[in-house]
């Protein structure tokens, strides 16, 4: 794992106060603020991902999906801002979230810091070949096939490629 990828990772266990394997510590929205994490939540999860979320909540893997959407809006509240990664290569850019679907993916490297989040860059694909670029958030989460990944962590482009799951 690269330095820059256990740098997001620390970030997030700052901001969440959960660690990716779900251990409860401390930080920005822990004990769970659940506006901000909704809030957080809602500007880039479809809305029927993030309903079925809520309603997971009441039921008995309510923990699970608690400690969930605590750590995705850390890693969204630590996602480089656009622009942020211009000077790094772009086989060392972090691919901090993915969003997947049929035959959609989308592996998100920078989101707009703007206060609505309209856009976001990274690598894309519709089944055929991945391309770098902007993509329309708000017309990803309208996508009702589209999800994303709660289990995908952080990875650089090249670790990416290597796995074969960008090429």
């Amino acid at each position: 794992m690269s330095n820059t990828s256990n740098q997001i990772k620390t970030e997030v266990r700052k901001i969440a106060g959960v660690d990716y394997e779900g251990k409860i510590l401390s930080g920005k929205f822990y004990p769970y603020d659940w506006p901000k994490v909704c809030r957080a939540c809602a500007q880039f999860m479809p809305a029927s991902q993030l309903r079925f979320c809520m309603d997971a909540i009441k039921g008995e893997e309510g923990q699970y999906f608690i400690d969930t959407l605590t750590k995705m809006a850390a890693v969204w509240e630590a996602a480089p801002a656009t622009y942020g990664t211009l000077d790094t290569p772009a086989e060392q850019q972090i691919a901090v979230m993915h969003f997947f679907g049929g035959r959609i993916d989308f592996y998100m490297v920078e989101k707009d810091k703007e206060a609505e989040q309209l856009q976001a860059y990274g690598y894309f694909s519709y089944g055929k070949g991945y391309e770098a670029g902007f993509v329309d958030l708000e017309g990803l989460k309208r996508q009702r096939i589209i999800n994303v990944d709660f289990h995908y962590m952080p990875e650089t482009i090249a670790t990416l490629r290597l796995a074969g799951k960008i090429r």
